[in-house]
Parts: structure tokens; sequence; C-alpha cells
């Protein structure tokens, strides 16, 4: 069997024995969307508050080119916590800054280590108060609907005005303004597929769904399975 080289974050929550096979062969492994946008958001302004906050006057540069780093107390600290690393070309020959205001510096996030600013990721579809939550972010949308093969929705057969997602801490979301929207379903036991649709014309997948297939159209449809 061919081992797919790239993994989504649920593919490896769900099927962690192909995960591990990809891993043992070839000593590395992709797993795709393990932030979402608004953690990455969060982490870029963490990052951005702790080069404002350093203090320090000299620094090693991350380089995968120098070996080096034995000697700096900041990187060998980051094997037991979350730590960061300012680029290479931003710091000169004797350690010195070379012009700290427009540092991008590399985070570098460790398993086993947590951040109280970073938010679980999103579950799937999921029973709350008899009823199905769907959530997805988008925090740049004005408008997010709900689409499927659902009884009543018919994949928006009647119009935009089904199945409206919320942000606005009613309809089962819990944050509003989070940029995640949210919607309660009532749903008998069955398979249906589904999609979110932001601002009325883009149709896209659940980056969170447990299943999705071929939507025929070179795309693909979110599956749930309601028992």
């Amino acid at each position: 069997m061919k081992l797919e080289s790239t993994f989504t974050y649920n593919q490896v929550l769900e099927e962690p024995e192909n995960a591990l096979k990809y891993y043992k062969a070839y000593g590395f492994l992709v797993v795709e969307n393990v932030f979402s946008l608004i953690q990455c958001q969060e982490m870029k302004k963490r990052a951005e508050l702790l080069v404002e906050e350093d203090k320090s006057l000299k620094t090693i540069g991350f380089s995968l080119k120098k070996n080096n780093h034995h000697s700096d107390n900041n990187f060998l600290s980051s094997a037991y916590k979350i730590n960061y690393f300012y680029e290479d070309e931003m710091i000169d020959k004797n350690g010195n800054f070379m012009d700290k205001k427009i540092v991008l510096l590399t985070a570098t996030f460790l398993m086993g280590c947590s951040l109280d600013f970073i938010k679980k990721r999103l579950p799937p579809p999921h029973k709350v108060n008899g009823k199905i939550l769907f959530q997805y972010e988008a925090p740049s949308a004005r408008k997010v609907n709900l689409a499927g093969n659902f009884p009543d929705n018919e994949w928006l057969k009647n119009g935009d005005k089904v199945d409206v997602m919320y942000d606005d801490g009613t309809n089962g979301d819990i944050y509003a303004g989070d940029g995640i929207w949210s919607i309660e379903k009532n749903l008998s036991s069955g398979r249906y597929e589904y999609k979110f649709v932001v601002d009325r014309n883009t149709w896209v997948e659940d980056p969170n769904a447990v299943e999705s297939i071929d939507d025929g159209y070179g795309s693909k449809n979110s599956v749930l399975i309601v028992k």
C-alpha cells in the first residue's frame, strides 16, 4: 500500500498507525492544519510582543548553516520550554542586533509544551444538547452558511437565508466576534455531506471533519455520520 506523504490533523488522530508507518519509513511527517488561522494570528501577536519586551543587546541568530547553538542558553532551554529565535540575517558577527525594530523571529513551538494564548483546535461537528453543532473559523468573513444534502437545505437550493451561521454569541456560538461561526442543527441518524459557504460564493470543506469525499467537481465535500 502506498503511504500518503501529507496528513491532516484529524487523520493523525483517527489513523495514527498510517502516520507512524510513514514516519518510520521516511523519518519525517507533514501534518496540515495543526494550528488554525486564529491560532497563527495569536502566536504572531505574541511573538511580536516578545520582541518588543526583549531588552537583550546580543544574541545568537537561528541558522541551519552555523553550528554555534550549543553555546547559547536561550537555544538550549528550548528543549524543555517554548522559545523563539531571531533570524540569522538580523544578527551581525558580534551578536549585535542590526535593526531590532524590523526583526522577524522564528518561533519554535515544541511538542508537549502549551501556552495559555493558544486555543484548542475546533472539533468536528458533534452533539450539543441533542443538536449537531457545526463550527467554522473565518475571521474576515461577513457571512457564513452551512450547505449540504440535509432535507431542509439541499445545498442551499432556496438561497442563503437557510442555515445561516452566527458569530454573535447565539445559536451555539460561544464568543461573539471571535471569527468562529456556529450553528446548531437538528439531524436524524444518517450520513450527510456538507460544506461551508463564505460570503455567498466561496464553498469550502470543513478542515475539522473526520471524513471527506470527492464532490464530482474537483473538490471535496465533508462527511458527517450521525448515529
